[in-house]
């Protein structure tokens, strides 16, 4: 290898090793589509067209007609780990700071933990709220020591 080869590896390889070590220091945050990306993309593949699973289209009025079936789901999570509503809505509301902190900066401030509670977890007995509360699958839906 020629010493211009040799110069380019070193510098491709320091590159890649600093922007890995910048990347290693970043949290993993769930953000909003950027604006800035948006133009030229059609809309459908960046607005839910059925439900709205965080706070970031809550409130969209062509959802509301889901928002009921989001109040079923949590019922049936709360009817399945054996668990009460009241149960499952003290232990959410109990790491609620842990799951603001899942968004970006200042994408759920305008939110009380009681509404961020709701509209992100109870209401929606999905995934997130298995996962928020330890839950992997039917079988440790009740195990809330890991929460």
């Amino acid at each position: 290898m020629d010493s211009s080869s040799i110069q380019i590896q070193e510098m491709v390889r320091n590159t890649r090793e600093r922007l890995e070590a910048d990347f290693s220091k970043l949290d993993t945050k769930i953000h909003r589509f950027p604006r800035g990306l948006r133009p030229g993309i059609n809309e459908r593949y960046v607005t839910p067209n059925f439900v709205s699973l965080g706070p970031y289209h809550h409130g969209s009025p062509h959802l509301q007609e889901t928002e009921e079936l989001k109040h079923v789901a949590a019922h049936y999570f709360c009817e399945m780990s054996g668990h009460s509503v009241e149960e499952v809505y003290g232990k959410i509301i109990s790491i609620v700071g842990e799951a603001r902190s899942c968004y970006a900066d200042g994408a759920v401030a305008n939110f009380t933990d009681a509404e961020f509670a709701e509209l992100t977890n109870l209401k929606q007995g999905s995934r997130s709220v298995t996962e928020y509360a330890g839950a992997r699958d039917r079988e440790t839906v009740g195990d809330w020591d890991r929460a």
